[in-house]
């Protein structure tokens, strides 16, 4: 009944099925080069414009000759190295700004909003040029308050702050968030006082893309007369991808699952409307070779369309890309052409256009995920496909073999390629979100059961909602996409609270990378039948895994943490670690323990863990205190490593000492507790600080005596809210870099 059908002819090599990919990988090798290498852009430029008349001239006198025909393609590619280089370099030029330290007024209008709450809201702002600020550039400003005269996509606002780029770290080894900023043409940001803000009336017309993104905010408008704010924050993310009203807990559940890629929209959603737009205008314009060209015209028109008012993603940009090449071959009769070709030719584009899209993770992932569904396609899955079922006997076949053959197909039609794109989607991208983000979802491949069809669901559910402007339909479409939400978030809870439904992974990158490249060599060790080529292909099969074992036990006997004191920046607490080494540390708060728990979460995945380090004692705990040979406490003193650090709390009962022949105690480290009132003139009576700490928590009017009075006593003073975390190291032996 089943005839397999097992392809034995090994597919086209990749470079001959895809000639742009080698110069894809140049562009990224330019990009990279054109960060780290302060050469100059002219310099850059002048390299490209010589390598590319070598190229010319060597292709020229050497096209007849089969030996040296590698010389022109080599120096094509170094132009294109260096010519992405150049651009790389300028387009950091471009995005860095040196900011003064001074607060100002500033004038620009919004062109993007990040986030819409309750308790604060984020806005990207185009500033006009100034005296101060020659060229135009973006910054994102952070409001605290959701008040009604808030500004509108397009709108020009005037606000009063400081601008940076350089983001203290809440604890060591955080995210790079100014880089993140800078990958994005964000320039700076600035956190807006409550009143610091005004709406200004419209000086200037906004752009055609500000024009669309209204249109976006007016279609999610719509949706809040049909749906709640946790279904609307979902809808408006999965089928116009704003996502600035997705809430922590949402997110959360999307990315315990593996599946918040289904809250950017990209090639899947893009995908979906494709076929969605094919269906539609195909069979309207199908009868001649002009009107298929105006079909392909019609499919691109709407296809961009989208692209633009959701906000032209990178991810949508490339699928963009990859499907009107797709579309352009077929209606030009040449078929759909190389998959990897066209995401290469995407790629070089997109570069062109923006080097910084290298740098954004999204675009890494959009990119890794594809092109890994298109190699394992390629090379896995059309060549070993599941048999197809055949009819042998010429009697006719009973009711359960029908049964079973239509089981079957749908399982070989449906189900099975679901598996065969998720697994090699996590093939290529579980490298990158281990690096990056340091979790891994096991049951991604069962969730992704529920998001890919409640995808189609609701995109085509959207489709018909806005095209139909009746009430009636509406609320009929409405009431049955509220229930296709509802299965989503309760599946996604469901399959969130498996054990194991998040795992963290903590490896060096080259170790992730074996990932990619192990597979491979084993799949051309079993696909090649040259004894030579296999003896090498073992050779460095176990080269690798023996260089990935030497580097992992190198980087975890080495990278050793020395004993320091770090004052984390955490909203609303006071929160002390004091490390003597990756096994022994000790924790100070002044919360409870499961309230610090909570508060130190983010910091445990991404800091403890990502360093092997042993959960710490909880320092109240007499028990650790009495055990212990490094650290000591005393009521608010306490002794570690050889340094004293005093805590001000409420407990803290001092009385001017006029008594001059007490000297005060020397204290090397001072933590100034939110909830304590005495006044400086009265603590330096009986301690003498060498440094004076001050906690996020601590108000601004507070803040501000403690550092009036630090400078009139030259005591060095260290905010946190301003300065981020505070780290104190007390030896240089193996010390650990905090980047």
């Amino acid at each position: 009944m089943l005839e397999s059908s097992i392809h034995h002819q090994l597919p086209e090599s990749l470079w001959r099925q895809a000639p742009l990919f080698p110069y894809l990988i140049c562009c990224f090798m330019g990009g990279v080069i054109g960060t780290f290498a302060g050469f100059g852009v002219i310099g850059w430029a002048v390299s490209a414009c010589i390598c590319s008349a070598i190229s010319i001239i060597s292709y020229l006198r050497l096209k007849n000759n089969g030996n040296k025909r590698f010389v022109p393609w080599m120096f094509a590619s170094l132009a294109i190295i260096f010519s992405l280089a150049s651009l790389t370099q300028n387009a950091w030029q471009e995005v860095k700004v040196d900011w003064n330290d001074k607060q100002q007024i500033w004038l620009g209008h919004v062109v993007n909003i990040q986030k819409k709450s309750d308790k604060s809201c984020v806005y990207d702002v185009e500033l006009r040029p100034s005296r101060t600020q020659k060229k135009r550039c973006n910054v994102r400003i952070f409001l605290k308050d959701n008040h009604a005269g808030q500004p509108k996509i397009g709108e020009e606002v005037a606000f009063i702050g400081t601008i940076k780029i350089k983001r203290q770290l809440n604890y060591p080894g955080e995210f790079d968030f100014s880089n993140y900023l800078l990958t994005h043409h964000i320039s700076g940001y600035c956190y807006v006082k409550d009143g610091y803000l005004k709406v200004l009336p419209a000086q200037e017309p906004f752009s055609f893309k500000v024009w669309m993104l209204r249109m976006r905010q007016e279609l999610i408008n719509t949706y809040t007369n049909y749906f709640g704010n946790s279904d609307l924050a979902i809808l408006s993310a999965l089928t116009l991808g704003d996502k600035s009203m997705l809430t922590a807990d949402t997110r959360n559940m999307f990315s315990q699952t593996g599946t918040n890629h289904i809250l950017a929209l990209s090639g899947l959603h893009l995908s979906i409307l494709f076929a969605v737009f094919n269906l539609i205008f195909t069979p309207i314009f199908n009868s001649t070779r002009q009107t298929r060209y105006v079909s392909s015209a019609c499919i691109l028109l709407m296809l961009w369309m989208f692209v633009l008012l959701s906000g032209c993603s990178q991810s949508l940009i490339r699928a963009a890309y990859m499907l009107s090449f797709l579309q352009l071959g077929r209606s030009i009769g040449r078929g759909s052409g190389n998959g990897i070709n066209n995401l290469s030719l995407s790629g070089i584009i997109i570069l062109l256009c923006d080097p910084l899209a290298l740098f954004d993770v999204s675009f890494q992932l959009s990119f890794a995920a594809v092109f890994a569904i298109l190699l394992a396609n390629q090379y896995v899955w059309r060549r070993y496909p599941l048999p197809t079922w055949t009819k042998k006997s010429k009697s006719a076949p009973s009711f359960s073999t029908k049964v079973c053959k239509s089981l079957y197909i749908f399982f070989r039609n449906i189900i099975y390629p679901v598996i065969t794109i998720s697994l090699s989607a996590q093939w290529g991208t579980f490298p990158l979100v281990a690096h990056y983000f340091h979790t891994f979802s096991p049951y991604a491949i069962v969730a992704n059961f529920v998001v890919i069809p409640a995808a189609y669901l609701l995109l085509c559910g959207a489709l018909l909602f806005f095209i139909t402007p009746i009430a009636t339909i509406q609320t009929a479409i409405a009431y049955c996409m509220e229930h296709v939400l509802s299965a989503l978030t309760n599946s996604l809870k469901y399959i969130g609270s498996w054990p194991g439904s998040m795992l963290h992974v903590h490896a060096t990158i080259f170790t992730l990378l074996l990932i990619i490249v192990l597979p491979i060599i084993v799949y051309t060790l079993f696909e090649t039948k040259r004894r030579k080529i296999r003896k090498k292909l073992i050779i460095t099969f176990f080269s690798f895994i023996s260089l990935s074992l030497v580097i992992e036990y190198i980087y975890n006997t080495t990278q050793s943490i020395a004993p320091c004191i770090i004052v984390y920046k955490t909203p609303h607490s006071t929160i002390i670690h004091f490390v003597q080494s990756k096994q022994v540390s000790y924790l100070f708060s002044n919360n409870d323990k499961k309230s610090t728990q909570t508060k130190l979460s983010y910091i445990k995945q991404n800091f403890w863990q990502a360093n092997d380090m042993i959960v710490p004692l909880w320092l109240m705990d007499t028990k650790n205190i009495k055990s212990s040979h490094h650290i000591f406490k005393s009521g608010n003193l306490i002794v570690f490593n050889n340094k004293r650090i005093y805590i001000l709390s409420p407990n803290c009962h001092f009385t001017e000492n006029t008594d001059k022949t007490i000297q005060p105690l020397q204290i090397d480290i001072l933590v100034v507790d939110d909830r304590c009132n005495v006044p400086f003139k009265t603590i330096a009576t009986h301690l003498t600080p060498q440094l004076v700490v001050l906690p996020s928590s601590l108000s601004t009017r507070i803040k501000k005596t403690w550092k009036h009075s630090c400078k009139q006593a030259n005591i060095p003073c260290w905010d946190i809210y301003d300065n981020g975390a505070f780290i104190k190291r007390l030896s240089k032996k193996n010390p650990l870099s905090f980047k």
